[in-house]
């Protein structure tokens, strides 16, 4: 066997395993984003709840002392 067909074979084998490493990628990639889109829902939910809750109950009769208490939720993002 030459150098060159040696080469060529070591090349096609290469190309074989960057095939396979790309579908395995590609395959991967789905359960990523799913994922990643999840955890983004989970980590967003709670502080939107508590902000939600910090407008609502500043829309109660409070003390000057307990609105600027309320006030600090929003602006600690």
């Amino acid at each position: 066997m030459t150098v060159a067909e040696e080469r060529n074979r070591e090349l096609s084998a290469l190309g074989h395993r960057l095939a396979a490493e790309t579908e395995k990628a590609n395959e991967a990639s789905p359960a990523k984003s799913g994922f990643l889109a999840t955890m983004s829902h989970e980590i967003r939910t709670p502080p939107n709840g508590v902000l939600g809750m910090a407008q609502a109950l500043s829309m109660d009769g409070l003390t000057g002392q307990q609105h600027d208490k309320l006030n600090v939720i929003p602006s600690a993002r």
